[in-house]
């Protein structure tokens, strides 16, 4: 029996031997370049280990023993100094009392590759998944990353980010201008530990990267566009990150969007310019990267007077709608002063884009802004200032008429000067008369900022009767602001005579000889193509006829055509202008006379030709003939002759038939054929 139990306790002691249960390695973290901390659990035989053997790479790193008075049931784990490696695989083999090894599962490092972009703004960070023998592998469900920048010495207890374990990828973006950033990544594996559980990291190697932050910034908020007291352009802006360095301002100019300042320290901006202008914001970065402009513009608030009304006490003023308000446009405000913007008063609010103010007083200094504010009342803008002053309630409009003049024959113009270039009216207005009494309105012309204008009377009989003319202004309170002198047209008549001389008569221009400096006359004959002045000057300028001797001008055709100047002075007003009459046409008789023989070798009556005198040339015409009927010379000028040539060769001698005809000033048609004779 004894021997039994003897064999059985051998056979404990063997199995025993050969049953002791070595750690499990549950994680490996990299806490350095050159240090790895291996954490394990141990099985319920720690106390039976008395070293441990700790292989790194598949070659012994180190002999691991507990310190006196501990086993090894009280370590869980410890560093090791490694040889810089982008992987590390571990393993530990536990010896015995008995100098046997038990060994341990094996785990591989989590390898991390850190790789830049081009422009070395992002960090592409990847690994594999952790893989282990591990009987019961309990990992966490993420990953998390940890970063360190180059001035900080060790990494924070946060972590940057966590991915699921799905995902063995991430992309890091430069979050300092100019760093060298070093990440690793860590997994936590939660495994059982008696009748607890106990956790550890488990973590890859290290990687560094340079980053350069080219991360363009969000685009700015632009608030308003305001304009102050001092008729200053103001601009109030923000941006939606920290850390920004400063704002870009830009104008609408002609080639698009030019920059006007680079704006630093401060969120409001004043234009030193001035201008009616519309403006983007962009906005710098602390590594002076910038954003895009904002898409939309927004404009300072520009305010017009657009009318003054002294009779209604009122004024009119406009502005232009403002612009990608934020929130959008809820009302505008007007805003009124009367002691040169020290205070103002609220007029009241209105969604257009105008206003009367009413109330006023004559010859008081107003001064007038808008404000436009958005719908959630949040946000507002104001206008430029506008100063204005109402003026008296009835100017001392005048008229004056400059001339009275019939133009080329087809018109009357009246030239006028007003007192418009300093007092405006609303309009002018013509006045007509046959008797220089009963005045009716033939014509109205709106004001324009000076002080000529130019009537056209084109209904008028110029040629049969005088006619009077006055105007008058509709001031600003759209009454008669007075009326003009009355003048009226120079009406030109005449005769001829039988004493080859044509007498003009014409009525004396103006109010009274001191208007008229002279008079003089013009004339055209048929054969001159323009109006001559004729050389004499009518003075005093009472004489108010003409005599006219055109004895002399016998060739020149019958019809003579005339018209008078009359020279004006204005002393009040320092005028020099003239009046122009009507055109009269008048007509000598004609007479003819016709010889009836001519020697074309000869010296003298070499031509024959009628003896014309005040002969028209309108419908003129003069022919020969053969006496068997063939046509050898015509014309059409009362000044041309036959030199008895036939297609440039001398006629034979013999009789040849003459015609000749024209229309007579009465009327009639005067016609004469008969015969001469060719002679050598």
């Amino acid at each position: 029996m004894k021997r039994i139990i003897y064999i059985l306790f051998l056979l404990l002691l063997a199995t025993k031997a050969f049953c002791y249960e070595p750690p499990t390695l549950q994680c490996l973290q990299q806490t350095g370049a050159t240090t790895l901390r291996i954490i394990w659990s141990n099985s319920a035989d720690c106390n039976h280990f008395t070293e441990y053997e700790v292989y790194i790479n598949g070659t012994l790193n180190s002999i691991y023993t507990p310190t006196s008075g501990h086993t090894f049931c009280d370590l869980s784990g410890n560093g090791f100094t490694v040889s810089p490696s982008n992987s590390y695989s571990c393993y530990i083999r536990a010896k015995d009392e008995d100098g046997n090894f038990w060994t341990s599962n094996t785990l591989q490092t989590l390898s991390l590759q850190v790789t830049t972009s081009t422009d070395s703004s992002y960090a592409y960070l990847t690994w594999h998944s952790p893989s282990s023998n591990l009987d019961n592998n309990t990992w966490g469900n993420s990953f998390q990353i940890f970063k360190k920048h180059y001035y900080e010495t060790a990494f924070p207890n946060q972590p940057i980010a966590t991915v699921s374990t799905s995902d063995t990828t991430y992309t890091d973006t430069a979050d300092v201008c100019y760093n060298y950033n070093s990440y690793y990544v860590s997994i936590t594996n939660r495994y059982p530990q008696g009748e607890i559980y106990g956790t550890c990291p488990f973590s890859t190697n290290i990687g560094d990267a340079f980053l350069v932050d080219r991360t363009t910034p969000n685009v700015p908020v632009l608030d308003s566009v305001t304009v102050d007291e001092n008729n200053n352009v103001a601009l109030g802006f923000h941006a939606p990150d920290d850390n920004m360095y400063g704002f870009i301002a830009y104008y609408e100019c002609e080639t698009g969007w030019c920059p006007i300042d680079t704006i630093f320290g401060t969120t409001y901006w004043i234009d030193p310019h001035g201008d009616e202008r519309c403006y983007r914001i962009a906005v710098l970065d602390s590594c002076i990267n910038c954003s895009p402009m904002i898409n939309d513009a927004q404009c300072n608030l520009n305010l017009y007077l657009t009318g003054q009304n002294e009779c209604n006490k009122s004024a009119d003023i406009s502005w232009s709608t403002y612009p990608n308000l934020l929130d959008g446009i809820g009302e505008y405000e007007i805003f009124l002063s009367t002691d040169n913007g020290a205070s103002y008063q609220s007029l009241g609010t209105t969604t257009a884009n105008s206003y009367t103010i009413t109330d006023l007083q004559n010859s008081t200094d107003y001064r007038v802004f808008v404000r436009v504010h958005n719908a959630t009342h949040t946000i507002s803008a104001s206008s430029n200032r506008l100063n204005f002053a109402l003026g008296a309630a009835v100017s001392p409009d005048f008229t004056f008429i400059r001339s009275v003049s019939v133009i080329d024959n087809d018109h009357i113009a009246v030239k006028v000067h007003t007192s418009g270039d300093t007092l405006p009216f609303h309009e002018i207005h013509l006045e007509r008369s046959e008797n220089s009494t009963d005045f009716t309105t033939i014509q109205t012309l709106p004001y324009h900022p000076n002080s000529e204008y130019d009537f056209a009377d084109e209904t008028a009989d110029f040629t049969k009767k005088t006619y009077y003319y006055r105007t008058c202004v509709i001031n600003s309170c759209n009454t008669i602001g007075g009326y003009s002198n009355i003048e009226h047209n120079i009406l030109l008549q005449g005769e001829a005579t039988t004493a080859q001389e044509n007498v003009l008569r014409w009525n004396s221009y103006g109010n009274g000889p001191a208007d008229v400096v002279n008079y003089f006359v013009s004339r055209k004959t048929e054969i001159e193509p323009t109006f001559n002045d004729l050389p004499d000057v009518i003075t005093p300028s009472s004489v108010n006829t003409y005599h006219d001797d055109v004895s002399a001008l016998f060739e020149n055709g019958s019809k003579f055509l005339y018209y008078v100047t009359a020279n004006i002075s204005n002393e009040e007003y320092g005028f020099n202008d003239q009046s122009t009459s009507n055109y009269i046409s008048l007509q000598q008789m004609p007479n003819t006379y016709i010889p009836n023989a001519f020697t074309p070798m000869e010296v003298t009556n070499n031509v024959f030709m009628p003896k014309n005198t005040f002969v028209p040339g309108d419908n003129y015409f003069f022919a020969i003939y053969a006496r068997t009927g063939e046509l050898v010379f015509h014309t059409r000028d009362t000044n041309e002759g036959w030199d008895g040539k036939v297609n440039g060769k001398l006629a034979d001698t013999g009789v040849y038939v003459y015609k000749i005809s024209y229309s007579c000033p009465n009327g009639t048609r005067f016609e004469k054929v008969g015969t001469v004779t060719l002679l050598y």
